[in-house]
């Protein structure tokens, strides 16, 4: 079985189970945003998450931060070759894009790699036919995945038992953002958070 269709297989097999189953935060749209959603962490002072950066999608368009400007993101950090988390985060994204109707319009999902190695613009173009048709997949040079982990305060390792495994894993920071209109943090969710639960507190801002 190819890649892709054990992965379509996985997916749908993890999304039954998904169903049935801190960090630092800085007045702006994204600051109203913010505190309506009330008890949401605010930025500590002086750290900053999110910043420039420039990378290209799984049809090989010119992504930067600009991009995020004028809709809502949530921004996923993982990689095509995870077994487990990074494609039930997808696919919860892909529910609560489903779940918000008509305004699912108004939020754009995306992934960023931690793994531009394998993840080539070939390899997430045949990734992203698995979830919602609007989400984005970047990837990008190791320097300039490099820059977008550090402004998103992503750690990303390949674990130490794989390092000259062509099927390492790379183990990272599982978390989804919540990005505003005006290109800023807003809040973020665990990357098990239902996609029931993501999607309601989504309406209190759309």
């Amino acid at each position: 079985m190819r890649r892709s269709d054990w992965l379509f297989v996985f997916v749908l097999a993890m999304t039954v189970a998904a169903v049935a189953g801190g960090l630092w935060f800085s007045d702006s749209e994204s600051d109203r945003a913010r505190r309506s959603l009330g008890g949401e962490p605010t930025v500590a002072e002086g750290v900053q998450i999110g910043g420039p950066f420039e990378l290209i999608d799984q049809n090989g368009t010119a992504v930067t931060d600009k991009d995020l400007v004028g809709h809502w993101s949530l921004i996923y950090f993982g990689y095509t070759f995870c077994p487990d988390v990074c494609p039930i985060t997808l696919t919860i994204l892909t529910q609560t894009i489903e779940a918000l109707g008509p305004l699912g319009d108004k939020v754009t999902p995306m992934f960023i790699t931690v793994d531009p190695k394998r993840d080539t613009v070939d390899e997430l173009h045949a990734y992203a036919e698995h979830f919602h048709p609007r989400m984005r997949f970047l990837t990008g040079t190791d320097e300039q995945v490099t820059q977008v982990t550090r402004a998103y305060k992503i750690f990303r390792a390949i674990r130490e038992e794989t390092p000259n495994d062509p099927d390492y894993f790379v183990d990272h920071t599982s978390l989804v953002y919540l990005v505003g209109p005006d290109g800023k943090y807003v809040t973020h969710f665990a990357h098990n958070t239902p996609a029931a639960e993501m999607a309601a507190r989504l309406r209190r801002l759309l």
